[in-house]
């Protein structure tokens, strides 16, 4: 998911929300409960329960969104907050923060998962297209399997790292595609351990374990 992609999406969120509720305050799915529509809010959380269906999207502009176990949900989104996504849950579309931290568990699943300025922590996550970040540190391990590649993206000579963007891939991890940087003033790191990249490292550097 571009950046521009990101910002549209939120424009657009932001345009809609005056006729949803929920605009002010956080939402809450009870473990097990079917919502037939979006969630969407502008300050608050979104938390949704173990084994509920959400036949929709979960964005919030300003607040984090805590998915629990065995969840079913089109997508989520956030512009200044956290994405926390627990085991076995199936997101049928992306995942993706602009200011926040994604963290997904064993056996979850998503198309694509992406940050602007936000570290990925995937463990035993099946992700079906690319991960992306454009300042964000990636790990992934427990098995986790990206089936496209892990794009650094171009911030276009913003970047707020003084420090190299480090991708750790562990423990039987794997990506199909390859690593790519597409930022020319970034450094990036890539670490092995007990991990593998089937295609090409293009402007990240290979450490030692």
């Amino acid at each position: 998911m571009t950046r521009a992609r990101i910002f549209l999406s939120i424009l657009l969120l932001a345009l809609a929300l005056p006729a949803l509720a929920g605009v002010n305050s956080s939402i809450r799915v009870e473990p097990g409960e079917t919502v037939d529509k979006d969630l969407s809010t502008v300050n608050g959380q979104i938390r949704i329960g173990d084994g509920a269906t959400v036949r929709g999207e979960a964005e919030s502009v300003n607040g984090s969104i805590d998915i629990g176990r065995d969840v079913e949900v089109d997508g989520v989104s956030v512009v200044n907050g956290s994405i926390e996504i627990g085991e076995g849950t199936v997101v049928d579309g992306d995942v993706s923060t602009v200011n926040g931290q994604i963290s997904m568990e064993n056996g979850t699943r998503a198309r694509e998962v992406a940050t602007v300025n936000g570290k990925l922590n995937l463990s035993g996550v099946e992700v079906e297209s690319d991960v992306s970040t454009y300042n964000g540190d990636v790990t992934l391990r427990g098995g986790t399997t990206v089936g496209g590649d892990i794009v650094i993206r171009d911030s276009k000579g913003h970047s707020r790292r003084d420090k190299p963007l480090k991708i750790y891939i562990e423990d039987g991890s794997s990506v199909r595609g390859d690593v790519i940087v597409e930022n020319d003033d970034l450094e990036v790191e890539i670490y092995l351990r007990g991990g593998t990249v089937a295609g090409k490292l293009r402007g990240a550097k290979l450490k030692e374990k």
